[in-house]
């Protein structure tokens, strides 16, 4: 379901059919919880969270409106297909970000267990050998903020080692 019907104030009931990451406000959904949302603000209880990363949830099934007896879906997700995008216009990533914002995709960070979708690319500031054959292993990645400061630390430790005759 996509969330474009949702106006601002007008809340509907949503529930969660696996556990769900709140960006910005360390809360899980767990399955089962109910929320309502109106496609900016999330109201969990007596809080309310202003949370429109929400919207992603519902696109790809991890959110369902109350009542609907919808389980986790069985199928790609949008995720999965903009990374296709993706890697086919990784040269020009302006243009992937107005393709990715007009089909409603978001990217989830590559790191294995995160679920956050405020990513960006960020370079991998690796030099391997590549034949042109599978996957690129030079080629930037999508990391949260978190994980991006994190890659970029790790790498320029590296590079520091290498550059010191370490490695």
């Amino acid at each position: 379901m996509a969330a474009t019907f949702l106006v601002s104030g007008e809340y509907h009931r949503f529930r969660a059919v696996t556990d769900v990451v709140v960006q910005d406000h360390s809360i899980t959904l767990k399955e089962g919880t109910i929320v309502e949302f109106d496609g900016k603000l999330m109201k969990l209880g007596s809080s309310t969270y202003h949370a429109p990363t929400l919207r992603h949830a519902i696109n790809v099934g991890w959110l369902v409106l109350e009542g609907d007896d919808a389980s986790l879906p069985v199928r790609k997700t949008p995720g999965e297909r903009a990374k296709k995008i993706a890697s086919a216009l990784r040269n020009h990533p302006q243009l992937l970000v107005e393709v990715l914002d007009v089909f409603g995709f978001a990217m989830t960070c590559e790191v294995p267990g995160c679920l956050r979708t405020d990513t960006g690319l960020t370079p991998s500031m690796t030099a391997y050998e590549w034949d042109g054959q599978g996957e690129d292993p030079n080629r930037d990645l999508w990391l949260c903020p978190d994980h991006a400061d994190e890659h970029t630390e790790q790498m320029e430790a590296q590079w520091a080692e290498y550059r010191a005759g370490l490695l």
